[in-house]
C-alpha cells in the first residue's frame, strides 16, 4: 500500500522538490558505476594516468628540479634534452629564465632516473658527459661550452 502525497502540504512540497532535484542530478552525473562500461577498482588502480589529479595526467611525484647557472646572453636560449621523464634527444626544451644567469627546468611527474645535457639555442651541446639525475633531486651547475 502506497502513501498518498498531499501536493498542499509544505513539508510534502519539499521532500518532492528534493527527490525530483535527487533524480536530476544522478541522470546528469555521468557516473557509470553498476552499468558495465564502469571499471573494477582494480583496473583503476592499475592504470598508469588514474592517479594524477585529473584524468588523463600523469601521476604526480616529488618536484625534481635542475637550475643551470650560466648567462647566455641577450636574445639566446637554454635547452635541454635526454633520456628520461619528458626529455628526448631529438628535441630540446626550453629551460624557464629566472634571472640574467639563472635557467630552470622542473617536473613532478614520477621516473627513476634520466640523464640530459644542455644546449645553447637547441643546437650546440654543453662540454662533458651527460648529467644523471634522479626523481625528487635538485641540482645546480654551471655548464662549459
Amino acid at each position: 500500500m502506497s502513501k498518498k502525497i498531499n501536493p498542499n502540504s509544505l513539508e510534502e512540497k519539499e521532500q518532492l522538490s528534493m527527490l525530483n532535484l535527487s533524480q536530476k542530478n544522478e541522470k546528469k552525473s555521468g557516473c557509470c558505476m553498476g552499468s558495465k562500461d564502469c571499471p573494477s577498482a582494480e583496473t583503476l588502480e592499475s592504470a598508469p594516468f588514474a592517479t594524477g589529479s585529473k584524468v588523463g595526467e600523469p601521476k604526480k611525484g616529488p618536484k625534481t628540479r635542475i637550475t643551470v647557472k650560466y648567462d647566455i646572453g641577450f636574445g639566446n636560449q637554454l635547452y635541454l634534452r635526454g633520456k628520461g621523464v619528458t626529455l628526448s634527444w631529438d628535441k630540446g626544451i626550453p629551460l624557464k629564465n629566472m634571472k640574467n644567469d639563472e635557467w630552470v627546468w622542473e617536473t613532478d611527474q614520477t621516473f627513476t632516473a634520466c640523464e640530459f645535457k644542455v644546449l645553447v639555442n637547441d643546437m650546440r651541446y654543453e662540454i662533458g658527459d651527460n648529467h644523471t639525475l634522479t626523481c625528487g633531486a635538485s641540482i645546480q651547475y654551471t655548464p662549459k661550452f
